[in-house]
């Protein structure tokens, strides 16, 4: 099928995202390791991506020097370097690899620093995960090679890794057959049965979703999807959602909880997917927004609330500006209009330029009755590009994101021509 006119299929692409590490700023330190040890840190990766620094945190106030050695979990050198002198201040210090260190999400790695004069300083806690990084035990051990015992808290070292994300979902790798393959569907427009499975076929109307473990897979579907709540749930699967087939119509296209969209398609309509509760959106193409010709229609992607896992997509709002208030707010929206926007997972996304004065909001918009609620919103490793305005949206990449709220996380976002995204 062809896609509207106003969405042009995205390029099959892969783009760096931010660097960053685990441990951030001027840790406090409880305790000191003796000189002539080693120490170092397991961890592991949730995305490819490469580390190409390695550190650790001076507390001596001398002029020491550190190898630092990247291993595998099974002792193998990866890459290592050696620190230059700190002088009498202390801070952190990094060596350059020779190379990038390729990590693999599934596998162990072992960072660590050697120094035979100058002493370790370990945190008094564990490090914790940030972005696509999971630190887990510590260890100690001789300069002699790889550290082997476990200790309590967190030793001061750490990589620098920077995420590749992608290759971002296009029309080749998203959506459904061609409609000449597929049957007709004849079945019940509400769905009431557990365990309906819609496969090869063409929907030509809008589904009511009102029994568990619904299934439409490799199917077309002219008209949009509901959910029923908590005690509904379904999986759209490689599936193409064209909502207004016909001409404008102004709904959601897929909505409101409860449900799972998976390198799928959805175009058309005001909105494309709404996220209100428990949802997962993944590998999936969401574009091509109604113009709404009446000028009052507020247009997004994808739209979240609490209990999202919105992973690897191109999300866009690409609808035309009609006076005297219609067009794109975001290509992801969460304002905190009915409920709080919370513990949302946006991870891996690649957000192109959008027609809205922004290209995602994070759930702390002011004047809004639950705008002081929003928690636990994650933005890791998210790819946006600039476009004319240099913002990706009219005025920013992200707006009313609170880096201060309980559990919400920026972390390793970029644009894709380089550089680091902040809210």
């Amino acid at each position: 099928m062809t896609a509207p006119s106003s969405a042009a299929a995205p390029a099959a692409r892969v783009a760096d995202g931010a660097s960053y590490s685990w441990w951030t700023g001027t840790p406090s330190t409880s305790r000191v390791e003796a000189s002539g040890t080693t120490v170092g840190t397991v961890f592991q990766v949730r995305r490819t991506g490469v580390a190409d620094q390695l550190r650790v945190y001076d507390a001596s106030n001398r002029t020491n020097r550190y190898r630092l050695t990247l291993f595998t979990a099974g002792g193998k050198r990866l890459g290592s370097g050696v620190t230059r002198a700190g002088g009498a201040r202390t801070g952190w210090r990094a060596v350059t690899l020779s190379r990038d260190v390729r990590l693999t999400p599934g596998r162990r790695y072992v960072v660590a620093s050697a120094s035979p004069r100058g002493a370790h300083v370990v945190a008094a806690d564990r490090a914790a995960r940030r972005g696509s990084l999971v630190p887990g035990r510590s260890r100690v051990g001789t300069t002699a090679g790889m550290p082997t015992r476990s200790i309590a808290g967190g030793a001061l070292v750490d990589v620098v890794f920077r995420p590749r994300v992608g290759p971002f979902p296009t029309a080749a790798t998203t959506g459904g057959p061609s409609e000449s393959s597929l049957a007709a569907y004849n079945g019940p427009c509400t769905i009431t049965r557990d365990g309906t499975v819609i496969d090869r076929k063409l929907v030509t109307c809008d589904l009511s979703v009102r029994a568990r473990n619904v299934v439409v897979k490799h199917s077309v579907v002219h008209g949009t999807i509901s959910t029923g709540g908590s005690g509904t749930s379904l999986s759209v699967v490689r599936s193409t959602i064209d909502v207004s087939p016909d001409g404008v119509r102004l709904e959601t296209g897929i909505g409101d909880g409860y449900f799972k969209v998976i390198r799928s398609e959805v175009r058309g309509g005001n909105r494309g997917i709404n996220c209100d509760d428990h949802c997962v959106v993944r590998d999936s193409w969401v574009h091509g927004q109604d113009t709404d010709s009446s000028g009052a229609a507020h247009e997004s992607a994808v739209r979240m609330g609490s209990h999202a896992v919105i992973v690897g997509n191109t999300l866009v709002c690409d609808a035309p500006d009609v006076p005297p208030d219609a067009g794109c707010s975001a290509s992801l929206t969460g304002y905190g209009d009915f409920a709080p926007v919370r513990n949302n997972l946006i991870s891996g996304n690649y957000f192109p330029t959008s027609t809205g004065g922004t290209c995602a909001y994070g759930g702390s918009s002011g004047g809004k009755p639950y705008s002081e609620d929003a928690a636990g919103i994650r933005f890791v490793d998210n790819v946006f590009v600039k476009g004319r305005t240099g913002s990706c949206g009219y005025w920013a990449p992200i707006m009313d994101f609170d880096s201060s709220a309980p559990g919400n996380e920026w972390v390793g976002n970029a644009w894709e021509s380089g550089g680091t995204v902040r809210p």
